[in-house]
């Protein structure tokens, strides 16, 4: 849960992000890893970052995702903060 808050950060620079990321794959690379990395990249505060995952949503790409994956985008594209 750290790791996905630390994404929706404006302070925190993309390496940092991705950095935090990377130890959490250390110590888990269960399924959630997939599902947060989902997350991860819709909760990036950037324009272009939400855009790419608006077009993932609306696009015939979202068929091949599984409904979890489509609640992650979601939960990261519509963050509060």
């Amino acid at each position: 849960m750290m790791v996905k808050k630390m994404h929706s950060s404006r302070e925190l620079t993309t390496e940092e992000k991705e950095a935090a990321f990377a130890r959490m794959k250390e110590l888990d690379d269960s399924d959630k890893l997939g599902l947060s990395a989902k997350y991860c990249e819709a909760v990036l505060p950037t324009p272009e970052a939400k855009k790419k995952i608006w077009d993932i949503l609306f696009s015939a790409e979202v068929d091949k995702l599984s409904l979890y994956q489509v609640q992650e985008y979601v939960a990261g594209f519509r963050q509060f903060g």
